[in-house]
């Protein structure tokens, strides 16, 4: 259904209430109103499902808190006989070790035991792997509402590592549910259509005759734009086979210039065709078309074909399994990091997991909210990403073809050369591959679709010091960027 639709029924609905039914003298109008609201009511009853406890958060939004296993993900026809894995059991590591005819990639058993729970039991257990160049600690897992790794400190040169979501206040989900931001007639009725509500629009290229939209890294040429309706300032890595990723990515609150546009701060992981290429994706995201403010909120995404009509934000479709009843997808998140004020951090992983080939999603230290099913791809079920991204994207019509271009931020809103205090940053750049060892990437590159309006500098103060990732920028800045 075409937004059409949905203006001729707001049309419809003011005319029932100024003339007081006067709409009986035009039938096709009415009949059009009633269909449209009757798919806007069938859309919505397919994406609530009815919970067990409703929280009203003080920012407005309602959660639901849903039976785990009646959640949206089961609507797909390929998840309809889906097991959820509630427990990301880290029993395989990879160890490569020497034998007297070489090198050989083995498997290392570390847990014999498997354990039987009922399934609220499961929903209380906190994951907790632990790879090669992380240290175990011996304290307790800290609780997922709240995940805080120091006082704040008002100095822009010390970070918080911290995630909490305001709903949180009002309340908590049983065992056994998940939270589930409840979507209202309003949501769908900024969409486009019914059709792409809660989707990103689809990757589109235009070919130039210089080197823009590429970039070299370890003589590799990989191909990233440039895109149309689309700016991205990344770090990248590409050249070998990624079984996960991470990075402690810097909260900030930039600004939407217009509704129909959205910022992100993210990591992707892909594989496939450049035109069709398959991605798991995670950060922070302001998108009022989607969700109705202009709030830095939690996010996942995922696509099979380059956006093209598959995949969407959070549970807006069928798809990715939420197994975490205290974080809620799409709910927004607190507090923001401010100029030379407190900076404020949360760590976004995607790592996946071998033993059922579900890619799963943690953020802060190791709190897992869920996972992207094998059943939903193909070269990120058959294989691993073979290119990982750290960084952000900023989508509007005003991109590189209409003047003035869109003054939406990314970021803090700050260029990157800002740095710490001023600029957003991913810090503690990470990548997992085969050896199961989270490291450094080997090769890394920076690619920014426009460097006058957003901007990507690796900076590292010393050679004895790891680089920090910064990017960002006010969009609109004339006469640069205008």
């Amino acid at each position: 259904m075409g937004k059409r639709r949905i203006i001729m029924l707001l049309l419809a609905m003011g005319l029932f209430v100024l003339s007081g039914g006067a709409a009986d003298h035009h039938p096709h109008v009415k009949s059009k109103a009633n269909q449209a609201t009757l798919e806007v009511r069938k859309m919505l009853k397919l994406l609530n499902k009815p919970g067990v406890k409703t929280i009203k958060s003080e920012d407005g939004d309602i959660v639901d808190c849903v039976d785990i296993y009646k959640q949206p993900a089961f609507d797909h026809p390929a998840l309809r006989n889906h097991k959820i894995q509630v427990y990301f059991n880290p029993s395989f590591v990879r160890r490569m070790y020497e034998t007297k005819t070489g090198k050989h990639y083995g498997w290392l058993h570390l847990n014999e035991t498997f354990y039987s729970w009922k399934v609220n039991d499961l929903l209380q257990m906190t994951p907790n792997l632990q790879f090669a160049s992380e240290v175990p600690s011996s304290s307790p897992s800290p609780s997922p509402s709240l995940i805080a790794s120091s006082p704040v400190q008002n100095d822009h040169n010390s970070s918080q590592q911290i995630l909490s979501q305001i709903w949180q206040k009002s309340g908590s989900c049983p065992g056994g549910t998940i939270p589930i931001r409840r979507i209202r007639g309003q949501d769908l009725l900024r969409a486009a259509s019914l059709e792409h509500f809660g989707k990103k629009p689809a990757n589109s290229y235009y070919s130039t005759n210089d080197e823009k939209g590429a970039v070299i890294i370890n003589g590799t040429r990989v191909e990233l734009g440039p895109q149309i309706n689309r700016s991205a300032a990344i770090l990248i890595t590409v050249g070998y086979s990624y079984t996960g990723a991470q990075g402690d990515i810097n909260i900030w609150n930039p600004r939407v210039q217009s509704p129909d546009e959205f910022t992100t701060a993210q990591i992707w992981l892909k594989n496939g065709p450049g035109d069709a290429f398959e991605s798991v994706e995670s950060g922070w995201v302001v998108n009022p078309k989607l969700y109705g403010d202009g709030a830095s909120r939690l996010f996942v995404y995922w696509t099979k074909d380059a956006y093209k009509s598959t995949g969407c934000f959070d549970l807006t479709c069928s798809g990715f399994v939420h197994t975490n009843k205290d974080l809620a997808l799409g709910m927004a998140l607190g507090p923001v990091s401010s100029e030379m004020g407190p900076q404020y951090q949360a760590t976004f992983s995607i790592t996946k997991d071998f033993h059922t080939n579900n890619w799963w999603v943690r953020v802060g230290q190791n709190i897992p909210v869920g996972y992207f099913p094998p059943e939903l791809f193909f070269y990120l079920t058959k294989g691993v990403a073979a290119l990982v991204e750290w960084g952000g994207e900023v989508y509007s019509s005003k991109i590189k073809k209409n003047h003035p271009h869109t003054a939406t931020e990314m970021g803090s809103g700050d260029f990157a050369w800002g740095k710490l205090g001023n600029a957003c940053y991913i810090k503690q750049v990470r990548i997992i591959d085969y050896s199961m060892q989270l490291k450094y990437p080997e090769w890394v590159g920076t690619y920014t679709d426009e460097e006058y309006c957003y901007t990507a500098l690796n900076y590292a103060a010393s050679l004895a010091e790891e680089p920090v990732f910064y990017f960002g920028g006010p969009g609109l800045n004339p006469p640069d960027c205008n």
